[in-house]
């Protein structure tokens, strides 16, 4: 049986400004060839452990660990259509129900170089996005599955991706709002050689928070009633100098601006910038980087939340009883932070992959949370994370 990789050519680094985004638990859809059976099954299947130790006043630490299996069966009615049909399943280790059970579509058509995706997207390497846009964690769990609609465009120096996500469909008065993201991103390489590859990538999500037909109070700013148009995008460049076939190093400098209809409990700026990059070395399976972040209230809706500027941090303190809810309304617009990773990823047998990762983050601004300084500035707190996973990803025809 022939297989082909989505999205084989980042493999070859041609894009290299996914080399150190790319975590070890991202894995990439196999597609199914003219060569393989007209029915099949696809099997997809995540295992991971994962603790955050966080002391800052911005995100949660905690521990993931938890398995997720995705099987569906294929049909393929065409050379260019592919139809998908299975479940979603997801548990936390630890307890013992299950988690998630959750039906998946998709219906697939590829032409040349354009693919076509309605239904359960391919989103297990969150579309190649840089981390201040869309958190990596967003794999590890049921926000793995994105459903809605996705164009792309696979060239030998272009790359073209975009999509919409509906994460909440509401009907007539229900009481939530209707949620979607629309997504791009585009790379395009610019110079390659066999030692050296230079690319640019604009990257870009719009979340929306809104709806017509959901109940509302009028002049409220409840959950119910506030509508978010928030835009978020990166712009920059990346290069990679390959010293031979196993040692590479890479770097990448991303610029990036936020902007709201207007600003809320949640995201309280209505625009902001930052700067975003890292220098890395790959020797064979291994892989290092240390970058620097820098915001002044920039925000994404999916991002990595340690790198936000505002508060997602579990408020479970209380006083006689009452919650005092001290993080709140915390925000940190200026944002900043030193940081490293450490990834090993080693193919243990065919599409089975053993993934280690690790990171550091080094706090440089102020932080003092109001009405609560006794509690102490976080400039200069250490934070760090660090897991272990197992991926497996293949089709199997009948």
């Amino acid at each position: 049986m022939r297989y082909i990789l989505l999205i084989a050519f980042y493999c070859c680094s041609h894009l290299p400004s996914l080399q150190a985004q790319e975590s070890v638990f991202f894995t990439k859809k196999i597609l199914v060839d003219s060569t393989n059976t007209s029915l099949g099954i696809e099997v997809r299947n995540l295992n991971s452990i994962k603790n955050k130790e966080y002391f800052n006043y911005i995100a949660d630490g905690e521990t993931i660990l938890g398995t997720q299996l995705q099987t569906s069966l294929y049909y393929k009615a065409s050379k260019e259509i592919t139809l998908y049909a299975g479940v979603f399943l997801y548990k936390n280790f630890g307890e013992d129900r299950l988690d998630t059970a959750i039906p998946v579509f998709t219906a697939q058509y590829i032409k040349n170089s354009h693919h076509f995706t309605i239904g359960n997207l391919d989103a297990r390497d969150n579309h190649g996005l840089i981390e201040p846009l869309m958190s990596n964690e967003k794999v590890l769990n049921e926000r793995v599955l994105e459903t809605g609609f996705s164009y792309t465009y696979r060239a030998e120096k272009t790359h073209l991706e975009t999509w919409i996500d509906w994460e909440n469909f509401i009907e007539p008065l229900d009481k939530e709002r209707e949620i979607f993201t629309l997504g791009l991103n585009f790379k395009h390489l610019f110079v390659s050689t066999p030692k050296s590859k230079l690319s640019t990538s604009l990257q870009h999500i719009y979340y929306h928070k809104g709806g017509q037909i959901n109940q509302k109070n009028r002049f409220s700013d409840d959950d119910a009633s506030l509508k978010v148009n928030l835009n978020s995008t990166a712009l920059g460049v990346a290069y990679a100098y390959h010293l031979n076939q196993k040692n590479v190093l890479f770097g990448s400098m991303y610029g990036l601006y936020s902007a709201s209809n207007e600003s809320n409990d949640t995201y309280s700026f209505m625009s902001g910038n930052a700067i975003y990059g890292f220098v890395g070395y790959q020797y064979d399976d291994w892989k290092f980087f240390t970058g620097y972040y820098k915001a002044n209230g920039f925000t994404s809706a999916k991002s990595n939340t340690i790198l936000n500027t505002y508060s997602t941090k579990t408020d479970n303190n209380s006083f006689n009883g009452i919650p005092d809810e001290r993080y709140a309304s915390h925000t940190e617009k200026y944002r900043e932070l030193a940081f490293a990773r450490f990834q090993y990823k080693k193919e243990l047998a065919p599409e089975i992959f053993l993934g280690i990762q690790a990171a550091i983050y080094y706090q440089m601004n102020d932080a003092l949370l109001e009405n609560y300084e006794f509690l102490g500035n976080e400039k200069g707190q250490l934070d760090y994370n660090y897991g272990i996973f197992l991926t497996f990803s293949n089709i199997f025809g009948f």
